[in-house]
């Protein structure tokens, strides 16, 4: 077997107005259903209470960062799953698809039971209504383990430009770029965003889905003294309108107590300090994210900043 292939890009906008997301992650080629049907000749890996060899056996479906599990079938070595995965394809002609059998154990670590991959680009060619039985075999491609029979459906994507289509499946593409005005924490403190979208299509897993943890961005000196301007001329203002600190800490988006302790400093010092509670500059993510949903026009998708 092949080894798998995760798609990777590093892009950089070069013009000050481009979409980043597209650059870095462009929008997946399409939809690859597959369906695992059955398996045959699986190597038994426990006995049953009569001393009957057996299996509880499920499927792994890999594809680069992508994982799906189907359920298991009890004391059987030749199940029937009748399982369907669906997942988006961003490289058709360099990913690869991995199908791992294993024996689920209620106590310990799995068994591995047997092992395919072969290319997306193969399966692209088959027909919707094809069934194809392949070898399994070890980790290392040598003894065979059975053979498991699948099928494929493939679906392209076309961008719907105007919009017309919303109220039809598709695949909602939403990207976390950064935020802004974080609460500052304490040293070592990382920001991450959890994701998550309704309406997703039946063979979609429902897992909330996470950006990358990263910690908050010091700012240089240029941008720290610009902050602590512009809160001395808020700071400023909000005095001459005789506002009550209360009020004044409302507006400035700073805890009471910190607005008192800062306004007792020398007068130098109230800018930087009331700067440095108001939180962090910015995190950035640059994270896309893409849902096969029932209906566009339906979905919700929500963002959660986490800390």
């Amino acid at each position: 077997a092949g080894p798998l292939v995760l798609p990777s890009r590093f892009g950089y906008a070069i013009a000050p107005d481009a979409d980043i997301f597209r650059i870095k992650a462009p929008v997946s080629q399409g939809m690859l259903n597959i369906t695992v049907w059955e398996a045959t000749g699986l190597p038994a890996t426990e006995r049953t209470w009569l001393g009957k060899p057996s299996s509880d056996p499920y499927v792994v479906l890999k594809c680069g960062a992508t994982t799906f599990q189907s359920h298991a079938v009890f004391k059987s070595l030749k199940p029937k799953w009748e399982w369907t995965a669906s997942m988006l394809i961003q490289e058709a002609v360099h990913q690869r698809i991995r199908l791992d059998v294993f024996n689920d154990r209620t106590l310990g670590t799995d068994d591995f039971m047997g092992r395919t991959s072969l290319p997306v680009s193969k399966l692209l060619e088959w027909g919707p209504k094809d069934r194809f039985t392949l070898e399994l075999s070890d980790r290392a491609g040598g003894q065979k383990r059975g053979s498991v029979t699948i099928s494929a459906e493939w679906r392209p994507l076309e961008l719907d430009a105007d919009g017309t289509h919303l109220d039809r499946e598709g695949v909602l593409y939403a990207g976390v770029h950064s935020a802004s005005r974080l609460p500052k924490l304490g040293e070592g403190t990382v920001y991450w965003v959890v994701v998550t979208c309704s309406h997703l299509l039946k063979n979609i897993p429902t897992h909330p889905r996470p950006t990358q943890q990263v910690g908050e961005v010091v700012q240089g000196a240029t941008a720290n003294e610009a902050d602590a301007e512009d809160m001395e001329k808020r700071l400023a203002i909000l005095r001459s309108s005789n506002m009550s600190a209360e009020d004044m800490a409302t507006v400035l988006q700073i805890e009471p107590d910190r607005l008192r302790a800062s306004l007792k400093k020398s007068s130098s010092r109230i800018g930087r300090d009331l700067a440095a509670s108001r939180g962090v500059h910015e995190v950035t993510w640059e994270t896309p994210f893409e849902f096969p949903v029932e209906n566009v026009a339906s979905a919700l998708v929500s963002f959660e900043v986490m800390c």
